[in-house]
C-alpha cells in the first residue's frame, strides 16, 4: 500500500495569532477581567477601613437595623435625608447592594472586597463591549480603552496625607496610593 504524503504544516504567523485574538470578543474580556481583578486582588486580605465603617458596618441600613423602606429616605450613610447631620448623598441602589452583600456575606471583609473585585471585572467587561459597539472602536481598541479602566488608579480610594503627594509646577502628583 502506498501512502500519500502528508499536507505541509502551515505556520501562522505571530501577527495573525494576534489578530486572531484581538478579534475574539472572549478573549478580549476575559483578558481584561483578568487584568481589573489581578489589580486589586491584593486588597482581599484588607479589613474594612476609614468610610466603611459608618458605610458598611454602623449603618442601619445596610446591616438591617433599619427596615428595607428605610433604605429610600436615608442618605448612604444611614442617616434620614431630612435631618440637618444628613449628608445629601442619596443612593439606595448602592445601599441595597451592600444590604443583600451583608445578608449573604456578614461582616466578612474578605467577602466584600471579593464581591467588589468581581463587579469591578465585570465593569471592565462592559467597557471594552461599549467601546466596539457603542463607541464603533476597533476591538484592539476597544481592548485597550478597557485594560485603561481596569488598571486606572481613579478606581482606588487613596487616602493621603499632604506629605506624600508633591507639587510640580503647581500640580499635584500623588506618590503612593493605598489598593
Amino acid at each position: 500500500m502506498k501512502r500519500r504524503p502528508l499536507p505541509p504544516v502551515r505556520e501562522e504567523t505571530t501577527a495573525n495569532t494576534w489578530k486572531t485574538l484581538c478579534e475574539n470578543d472572549w478573549a478580549i474580556y476575559t483578558l481584561v477581567a483578568s487584568v481589573g481583578a489581578l489589580t486589586y486582588a491584593n486588597s482581599l486580605h484588607g479589613d474594612f477601613v476609614h468610610d466603611d465603617i459608618p458605610a458598611i458596618v454602623g449603618n442601619g441600613d445596610v446591616n438591617g437595623g433599619n427596615s428595607v423602606l428605610g433604605v429610600f429616605g436615608n442618605d448612604f450613610w444611614g442617616t434620614p435625608m431630612s435631618d440637618a447631620t444628613s449628608h445629601k448623598s442619596y443612593r439606595p441602589l448602592t445601599t441595597l447592594s451592600f444590604r443583600l452583600n451583608y445578608k449573604l456575606c456578614g461582616r466578612s471583609p474578605w467577602w466584600w472586597h471579593a464581591c467588589n473585585i468581581a463587579l469591578h471585572a465585570t465593569c471592565c467587561m462592559l467597557v471594552a463591549r461599549a467601546g466596539a459597539v457603542v463607541a464603533k472602536l476597533q476591538r484592539p481598541f476597544a481592548a485597550l480603552a478597557a485594560l485603561l479602566f481596569a488598571v486606572h488608579p481613579v478606581h482606588t480610594e487613596a487616602n493621603q496625607k499632604q506629605d506624600d503627594l508633591v507639587g510640580i509646577s503647581g500640580h499635584v502628583l500623588p506618590v503612593s496610593a493605598d489598593a
